[in-house]
């Protein structure tokens, strides 16, 4: 029995290490088929990358053939307007030359006339010069009148602040006045008072004196009565010794409250007479300064004067300097005609110019072609070294496609063995 026991614990110890080299195992094929999966999808990328690449040069080589048929379109055309140009330069050339010994002329005939137009300027501008010392006389005129009026204007401010502080005087015045307006209204006001409470008190008085006789007439009566009449007289005079002492308080305070206001009254009314001379030594400063305006003024119409005869002498000046320059017009007229035929004949080369300029800026366009044409084969060239850089990509990715496939196969083959391994430690593992 032990001997059993121990050949199965043999076999158990067996399946054990034969498990635990099957899983190693596993994780070798495990690692091994994931790197190869890396690597598969890394070499999947480069396919694509090449594939986008290899699209994109295709495209380019579209793109240049049919701008290389485009520039060889131009090329025709612009060599036949070249042909026409050359031919057109050879006819410019001669109308040229004609032009030359005609501009020729016109310089011989130019140069006598220029002798007479530096005369006509040279008197034109000694008229300039005496308009403008006239203008400057004139300017020196008006720069007096000018000081005089802003002296003038000064002294209008000074007046016009003084007629402001003289309305601010006059606003408070009437402020003071509305005051003492006021306090009268208020004074009136305590006289009605006083008068009312007069009238109550002789109306209490009347009342007593009734009261009393219907005593007097009912003390002869009743004896009880008497006695509460009396008693009823003492209250009474107690009630009027207090409503006198009541009201003479009362009239007191309103004595003083009135000695009061006819004080502030004397006083506003000193304040108001001073107020008064005031404004007398205002009006008498105001009529000195109207003095004084009237005195400007009249100096003011003489300025004024003057400054008419000086513009009457300055429109004298005016037409004769308009008479001066209608001659020089009617001169400068004749120069400018003259001026326009020189200027129509410089046109004239100008445009000749212009086109010489054209006819060479074509032939540079020709030059520009044939550098073009140039660049064009160079490209060409580039074309033919990418297409063959391209057939070799290409063969690199058959060539990797190729690699991709058995390293597919191989990771099936994997699979497969990974599988059995799985299938045989599940039996294993069963049977236990």
């Amino acid at each position: 029995m032990m001997r059993a026991l121990e050949k199965k614990d043999d076999e158990i110890y067996q399946e054990r290490d034969e498990q635990q080299l099957l899983h190693s195992q596993l994780e070798l094929v495990n690692h091994i088929y994931n790197g190869q999966l890396r690597r598969v999808q890394d070499l999947e990328q480069d396919n694509d990358i090449l594939r986008d690449n290899i699209h994109q040069l295709e495209n380019e080589v579209e793109q240049k053939s049919e701008d290389i048929n485009h520039i060889r379109e131009i090329t025709e055309v612009q060599g036949r307007h070249v042909y026409q140009l050359r031919r057109t330069i050879t006819q410019k050339d001669r109308q040229i030359c004609d032009q030359c010994s005609q501009l020729r002329d016109l310089e011989d005939t130019k140069g006598e006339y220029g002798s007479v137009i530096k005369r006509q300027k040279l008197m034109i501008k000694e008229k300039k010069d005496e308009v403008k010392a006239q203008s400057a006389t004139i300017n020196e005129q008006s720069a007096t009148i000018n000081e005089q009026s802003a002296t003038i204007n000064e002294q209008s401010a000074t007046i016009n602040e003084i007629n402001v502080k003289n309305e601010e005087q006059s606003a408070t015045i009437n402020e003071q006045s509305a005051t003492i307006n006021e306090i009268n209204v208020k004074n009136e006001e305590l006289n009605v008072k006083n008068e009312e409470q007069s009238a109550t008190i002789n109306e209490i008085n009347v009342k007593n004196e009734e009261l009393n006789v219907k005593n007097e007439e009912q003390s002869a009566t009743i004896n009880e009565i008497n006695v509460k009449n009396e008693e009823l007289n003492v209250k009474n005079e107690e009630q009027s010794a207090t409503i006198n002492e009541i009201n003479s308080a009362t009239i007191n305070e309103i004595n003083v409250k009135n000695e009061e206001l006819n004080v502030k009254n004397e006083e506003q009314s000193a304040t108001i007479n001073e107020i008064n001379v005031k404004n007398e030594e205002l009006s008498a400063t105001i009529d000195e300064i109207n003095v004084k305006n009237e005195e400007l003024s009249a100096t003011i119409n003489e300025i004024n004067v003057k400054n008419e005869e000086l513009s009457a002498t300055i429109n004298e000046l005016n037409v004769k300097d308009k008479e001066k320059s209608a001659t020089i017009n009617d001169q400068s007229a004749t120069i400018n005609d003259q001026s326009a035929t020189i200027n129509d004949l410089i046109e004239q080369n100008h445009d000749k110019c212009k086109t010489i300029n054209e006819l060479s800026e074509k032939i540079d366009m020709e030059v520009h072609v044939e550098e073009q044409k140039a660049i064009i084969e160079e490209q060409n060239e580039r074309l033919r070294k990418n297409k063959k850089d391209d057939e070799a990509l290409r063969r690199q990715l058959v060539e990797q496609d190729r690699i991709n496939q058995d390293l597919y196969n191989q990771l099936k083959d994997v699979k497969m063995l990974c599988n059995k391994l799985m299938m045989t430690i599940q039996a294993k593992s069963q049977n236990q």
